[in-house]
């Protein structure tokens, strides 16, 4: 067992050795990394180090070179992006992408992929995560604030019920205040069932708020372990402040 794996941790993602293409360019090269059931691991690195790129590996928008991706002990090599989902991969890329021209709880409901009968236990769920929601049901996309449509994308990607989520830099555009108040529900999401991958730039409110972590640096995995372990490591300070 790596040093990035938690003794007696029920892996649920494995990504092994994986290698991405752009053309002449590789864009990740030897990436392995695991995910645990009820667990929160932070993905740091600067921009450019190939963290969306991951991420986008893992739902099946990129298809890699070498290497595989399991979860839940399958493979996921021959399954399309929706397939990925209802296996329960959830995905919050970066940029919020909310439906502007549709209510909050529009914006929920469109994304509810089981009966209609769960969808009030499910927009409930949202709104407890995420109360300024709740107080704006019908209000549009367009008119939230950069927090709340990170908040509503979010909550958004929740509606599937992923036993993992991939959250790709919710931190990105927002106040100090605000993300502190996005990153925190993490532990919340973590404790009712979905584990996370965080992929975040700013590296110290994702290691206060996970237990492992991976750093990217140009592609590659430069370092794992413990999240409290990395927070003086002396390759995050290289990564971020050069040198």
């Amino acid at each position: 067992m790596s040093s990035a794996d938690h003794a007696g941790v029920q892996r649920l993602l494995r990504v092994e050795r994986l290698q991405v293409r752009y053309d002449a360019v590789t864009a990740l090269r030897d990436i392995t990394v695991t995910v645990g059931a009820n667990e929160a691991v932070a993905l740091v690195g600067a921009n450019g180090a190939g963290k969306s790129t991951l991420f986008k590996s893992i739902m099946g928008f990129l298809k890699p070179s070498a290497g595989g991706i399991s979860f839940a002990g399958r493979s996921l090599a021959r399954l399309r992006p929706d397939a990925r989902a209802r296996l329960g991969l959830g995905y919050c890329p970066e940029g919020r992408q909310v439906f502007p021209g549709l209510t909050v709880r529009e914006n929920l409901e469109v994304a509810v992929t089981g009966p209609a009968s769960s969808r009030p236990a499910l927009i409930d769920y949202a709104y407890e995560l995420f109360p300024a929601l709740a107080e704006r049901p019908g209000a549009l996309g367009w008119q939230l604030s950069g927090g709340q449509q990170q908040m509503l994308a979010i909550a958004r990607a929740l509606m599937g019920r992923p036993r993992l989520l991939l959250l790709d830099e919710p931190s990105l555009g927002l106040a100090p205040k605000l993300v502190d108040e996005v990153l925190k529900r993490v532990r919340t999401i973590v404790a009712s069932g979905t584990s996370v991958l965080l992929a975040e730039q700013n590296v110290t409110k994702a290691l206060a708020c996970c237990e492992r972590a991976y750093l990217l640096e140009v592609g590659t995995v430069a370092l794992a372990g413990a999240a409290a372990d990395l927070r003086g490591a002396w390759e995050v300070k290289k990564a971020y402040l050069g040198g």
